[in-house]
């Protein structure tokens, strides 16, 4: 006897997989570290968390009370995961049962462990980036000594910056003077702190992405319009132009994925995240990917995934952590990797 099904409508939408939830917690910040995803959550205060590690089925291996606010992960380029607090940082290292916590001396940490970016077999490659500088360079070499790779500058924000010395009252401008005989300092660092121009509606903090592939070493320089490739002993090999990050709703952030080798620039337009696949000439070489939630936070690649922390607005749910599988993904098991 055959029986007659009701009508529905096939759907090519695949919806995110929640990866990590609780009916309890939030979800501040996450971090990978092979097959365990580490979770900052928090229950009343974000700035009063714990830290959990979760195995590959997301079960809870062991968990840890952080006393001070936690800021979030870091992860360095040796692939270690580092948890950043207020007043401290520490090394997270898994163990058999669970994992150890390690204070790293803070001027090790920012001077060297956090600007280093990338590495080949010969060179390390960092950076000088400081979120009040109207430029920085990005380094190359070894332990014994750094060469600049590639300068970066905004011209419009750099003459606006050492604009400020000149418009201070005179009492002012002696006044800096005698502290720049005394420190050292440069006398346009002080005027841009001190006048306030680097927290006003004025000032953007630059941003032009590293990314390695493989061997090679590819710089996005947003205020040349250009894109420098390098190989891995810091030699320019070709230069293009770019316009990518000069498209509406670009929002400085270009994300890489090193499963599947491929790089993405986010946009961000009426709370809807899209990823554009960028190809090594830094070109839109594929349709977006339209994330499917919208006002999403801390998105992160990894494994041809997409990851982000999503809470329905005005919903009882709480943050939960998602994943969706990226076009590219499945293009790389298609060709038998």
């Amino acid at each position: 006897m055959k029986g007659n099904l009701p009508e529905f409508e096939v759907s090519e939408l695949i919806r995110p997989d929640t990866v990590v939830s609780s009916p309890v917690w939030m979800i501040k910040d996450f971090a990978f570290m092979d097959d365990d995803i580490y979770v900052l959550t928090w229950e009343k205060r974000p700035e009063k968390c714990v830290l959990r590690r979760l195995n590959s089925s997301g079960n809870e291996v062991s968990h840890k009370v952080i006393d001070d606010n936690p800021l979030g992960f870091y992860t360095d380029v040796f692939k270690q995961v580092f948890l950043e607090l207020e007043g401290s940082t520490f090394l997270i290292q898994s163990t058999t049962y669970g994992f150890n916590l390690f204070d790293v001396n803070e001027e090790v940490y920012c001077n060297s462990i956090r600007p280093t970016i990338a590495k080949t077999k010969a060179f390390f490659f960092g950076s000088t980036w400081h979120p009040e500088r109207p430029e920085f360079a990005y380094m190359y070499g070894d332990q014994s000594s750094m060469d600049t790779l590639i300068n970066i500058k905004d011209n419009h924000l750099y003459d606006l910056y050492y604009s400020e010395f000149r418009f201070l009252p005179f009492p002012t401008q002696c006044l800096i003077k005698r502290r720049c005989r005394e420190t050292g300092e440069s006398k346009y660092d002080l005027a841009a702190q001190l006048s306030g121009f680097t927290h006003s509606l004025w000032w953007k903090k630059l941003y032009s992405p590293l990314i390695q592939m493989k061997d090679s070493i590819f710089v996005a320089d947003h205020y040349a319009d250009s894109l420098y490739v390098f190989n891995a002993d810091g030699k320019i090999v070709r230069s293009n132009p770019i316009s990518f990050h000069k498209m509406k709703g670009y929002g400085n952030q270009v994300l890489f994925d090193e499963f599947t080798n491929t790089w993405y620039a986010k946009y961000f337009k009426n709370g809807i995240t899209k990823l554009f696949p960028l190809n090594e000439l830094g070109m839109v070489n594929a349709d977006a990917i339209e994330l499917s939630y919208r006002y999403i936070e801390r998105i992160k690649l990894y494994n041809g995934k997409a990851y982000y922390l999503y809470r329905p607005f005005e919903s009882s749910q709480n943050t939960y952590l998602y994943s969706e599988l990226l076009p590219a993904r499945l293009n790389y098991a298609a060709n038998g990797n």
